[in-house]
């Protein structure tokens, strides 16, 4: 996958869009990677939100196949856990609805790309951060990489070096500072825990060179352990 093929799998996606849900449809909205400028083609996957004026009775089944359609079509998406083309569907009230979860707004409001439909981020509250989400947040992937220890090597180390980087945020989180793109993260954590650096550096070198890098050049098991062990203290750290 290169950048190109993304945008255009997000604009098919669009197309889709309008011609299965009609006025229904709000906005396709690009988060994660890609909604913040920092795609990296063959490791990035595509986190949307697609926003309707009401959820219909048939726009679950509707959205599914319009997936399943993209991810036929652009095959790199498709994996034994389901499609890297995910999409997350909320009506137009729900986000600017002031008890939404913060992160949710923050990152539509300061990290998005309006794929296309009506932008409505300028409405979006700012509303004051949940101060236990992060240690929350960090907990789901300790216990998900605790439950995974049977997994292959390629999910050992995919969401190894993926919940090292959303840990590093989550510290920078539990410190007040909202970051998304990785280059802000590895700068802002290594003027704080230089000390814990290594780890958050070797997972972003992975990360941004995904393309040339082969799982037997990286020691999955070795990987997984050092996220666990970054992760817990994530978890215990106080600030």
């Amino acid at each position: 996958m290169k950048s190109d093929d993304y945008w255009q799998s997000i604009e098919d996606f669009c197309d889709l869009c309008e011609d299965n849900l009609g006025d229904n449809f709000v906005s396709f909205i690009i988060i994660g990677s890609i909604g913040a400028s920092d795609l990296v083609p063959g490791w990035s996957d595509v986190d949307s939100y697609l926003v309707l004026k009401e959820k219909m009775p048939d726009s679950e089944k509707k959205i599914k196949s319009m997936i399943e359609e993209i991810t036929q079509k652009y095959p790199y998406y498709q994996t034994d856990r389901g499609s890297w083309f995910t999409v997350m569907v909320e009506t137009k009230d729900f986000f600017l609805n002031p008890d939404a979860e913060f992160l949710t707004l923050w990152d539509v409001k300061d990290y998005s790309k309006i794929a296309r439909g009506e932008d409505f981020r300028n409405g979006l509250q700012n509303p004051e951060p949940d101060r236990s989400w992060p240690d929350k947040n960090t907990n789901w992937m300790l216990d998900f990489l605790k439950n995974e220890q049977d997994a292959s090597s390629f999910w050992k180390i995919k969401n190894s070096i993926g919940f090292i980087l959303c840990g590093a945020r989550n510290v920078l989180l539990k410190n007040d500072l909202y970051y998304k793109k990785y280059d802000e993260i590895l700068t802002e954590f290594a003027k704080l825990y230089p000390e814990r650096m290594e780890i958050v550096k070797e997972a972003s070198q992975y990360r941004n060179n995904w393309l040339n890098i082969k799982e037997t050049d990286i020691d999955h098991e070795k990987l997984y352990e050092e996220a666990l062990i970054f992760l817990e203290w994530c978890v215990g750290l106080t600030v």
